[in-house]
């Protein structure tokens, strides 16, 4: 009577350890996808992936071990179920593992960074005793075809497990108890409290789903009365991990917006400069009585140059290339009105069919006059270049401006400058880097294709 007990109980237990890796089976798909698809890429979102892929397998051949163990002639189902289990099982852990100590040490979307090291010598410690246990798993893992500790096979197929079948589940237990040693070490970032709350959500349902998947057999006086609690465990994880994952993204999105709105007001104040509107006015007053076809175009280029400015200000899109040129134009075609600041204008476009945030080069050319060639007495020369280069579009601002070099410390240049790299960092990841060359000053935009 007890033996026909504990059979049923080994089919129910086979039918809900089925039941839940197919579940868990497709959260994996449903979360990888939603990881692969999203907004903002980072390298810690590839490993998120993996994660899920090593789990999503690992739990598949978990389902054709479970369900196929007494099923006649498709033993050897169950067998390559096993296998998948016990090689892709730790390395799955690990991944983890790797995750949560990136998301300890500061982790934000879309973060480029490579993976960070330990700091600390305990740190490096639990480190390595992480990535120890995960080895020593797939050692044991390696060797049981001469130890039978994990499984063994009989002349007939037939699956029996070995004396230390559980082996997996001490060492990924020790796994995560490690980790929470590894947090705790390298805390620099978060409290004790933080970290071990951390830990709990993440790291700590699996170590006591683990726990409890080790010990339930004990408790019902049968190694075959398994249910596989953490199979739910690790899924339960990886959610509170995505779903944090979305807060975090939502509060960076609006601290951006924030960001961006202060932007712009900068940009407003620190780009429409008043004494050049009144400059320009005034020339183009005198251009009326002097010249009125060249004071015709002067307020053609004034109306092109404001109203790019004020578009820009409060515009997220991007713009052509050749309609920031446009605004180049109409700007240097203003200044030149001025006797008293002459210099010249070289163009050099190789790459114009593309797109960047608008009042990016622009400011860069204003400053290249304002505080480079203005200062020279006989006048200077702006180069002005669009390249392509491997996986990006370049453009620079130079100028021969050497007499004007301990001017471009200015507020005015450093607004302009801090304005345009977060401007692209926000609108199309680009970058802007400028200082000071030999005859002049350099400032280089790089846009990604």
């Amino acid at each position: 009577m007890e033996e026909a007990y504990f059979q049923a109980f080994k089919l129910f237990a086979n039918a809900v350890n089925s039941v839940l890796d197919g579940v868990v089976v497709l959260m994996c798909i449903m979360l990888n996808y939603a990881i692969v698809t999203r907004s903002r890429k980072a390298r810690l979102d590839q490993l998120m992936a993996l994660t899920c892929v090593l789990l999503g397998v690992s739990l598949a051949g978990d389902f054709l071990s479970w369900t196929f163990e007494e099923w006649a002639g498709l033993g050897i189902l169950s067998i390559i179920g096993t296998q998948v289990v016990y090689w892709l099982g730790p390395l799955a852990y690990l991944c983890l593992c790797l995750y949560i100590f990136e998301w300890s040490q500061g982790y934000v979307p879309g973060d480029q960074r490579n993976l960070t090291k330990p700091r600390t010598k305990a740190g490096k410690v639990f480190w390595v005793l992480v990535v120890a246990a995960a080895v020593a798993n797939l050692l044991v893992v390696a060797t049981n075809p001469w130890t039978g500790a994990l499984y063994s096979l009989d002349t007939n197929n037939i699956f029996s497990y070995g004396n230390y079948s559980d082996l997996p589940d001490y060492l990924q237990i020790t796994q995560l108890f490690f980790l929470l040693g590894l947090l705790l070490a390298e805390k620099e970032r978060l409290s004790v409290l933080k970290t071990c709350r951390l830990w709990s959500f993440a790291a700590g349902i699996p170590f006591f789903a683990l726990v409890a998947e080790v010990a339930f057999p004990r408790i019902m006086g049968s190694p075959d009365a398994q249910i596989m609690f953490s199979t739910p465990g690790y899924a339960m994880s990886l959610f509170y991990l995505y779903i944090e994952l979305q807060h975090l993204e939502e509060d960076l999105l609006v601290a951006e917006k924030l960001e961006l709105a202060e932007s712009r007001t900068q940009l407003l104040s620190g780009q429409i400069r008043s004494h050049f509107i009144f400059n320009s006015l005034a020339a183009i007053g005198e251009l009326c009585y002097e010249d009125p076809r060249i004071a015709q175009k002067a307020i053609a280029d004034f109306s092109t140059y404001l109203r790019g400015n004020m578009n820009a200000v409060g515009d997220t899109k991007l713009i052509s290339f050749d309609a920031e040129v446009s605004n180049i134009k109409s700007y240097v075609g203003l200044e030149q009105m001025n006797p008293t600041t002459p210099f010249e204008v070289e163009w050099d476009l190789q790459a114009t069919h593309f797109s960047l945030p608008p009042l990016v080069v622009e400011p860069l050319v204003e400053n290249a006059v304002v505080h480079g060639v203005s200062t020279r007495r006989e006048g200077g020369c702006i180069w002005i270049r669009s390249w392509e280069e491997g996986d990006a579009y370049k453009v620079s601002v130079r100028d021969n401006g050497v007499e004007g070099v301990e001017v471009k410390g200015s507020k005015h240049n450093g607004i302009a400058i801090e304005n345009g790299r977060r401007r692209l960092e926000m609108l199309c990841g680009g970058t802007l880097e400028a200082g000071r060359v030999e005859d002049g000053y350099l400032a280089c935009v790089t846009i990604p294709k």
